[in-house]
């Protein structure tokens, strides 16, 4: 990761359980992740509320989307199309095409946690774009339906679509 170009990390890469126990590499890098404790909304401030006081750090993705799963339940639809809950992570609802839960995707970056000199996800910020993304990624999965070769979309730049 040495050098002068831009670093980007995956979102479980920019885990903050993860995180603060990673030395800090000497430079801050970008990424995106679905779910920050320092979102700003009453729904995540409840959730980090009352998992931490279970247990300090209690509150991580992974408890999320029990949570989440827990409202979802709570609605008892028979039908998944269009249900909606709001998450600690904001509006999240099902996409009747596919049935796949989607949500705010949020830029932060990944900086230096001056107390223990590890790394601390800061500024998380609903990203713009991800409505456009899903557009263009449906469009893609279609075009892919319609060729006779095989291919595999994937976030891997080592391996070849």
């Amino acid at each position: 990761m040495a050098g002068n170009g831009m670093v980007y990390g995956t979102c479980f890469t920019s885990d903050e359980t993860w995180l603060n126990k990673i030395p800090y590499p000497g430079y801050d890098w970008s990424t995106a992740v679905a779910w920050s404790g320092e979102l700003q909304i009453p729904e995540n401030r409840t959730f980090v509320s009352i998992m931490n006081s279970i247990r300090e750090g209690k509150a991580n993705l992974f408890s999320l989307l029990g949570w989440e799963a827990a409202q979802f339940i709570g609605l008892e639809n028979t039908s998944f199309d269009d249900m909606s809950i709001h998450s600690p992570r904001g509006n999240v609802t099902v996409n009747p095409e596919n049935g796949f839960t989607e949500a705010a995707v949020y830029y932060a970056t990944v900086s230096k946690d001056e107390v223990t000199g590890n790394c601390l996800l800061t500024n998380p910020e609903a990203a713009s774009v991800t409505e456009s993304e899903r557009e263009g990624l449906k469009n893609n999965i279609q075009s892919l339906k319609n060729t006779e070769a095989n291919s595999w979309l994937n976030a891997y730049a080592c391996l070849e679509s």
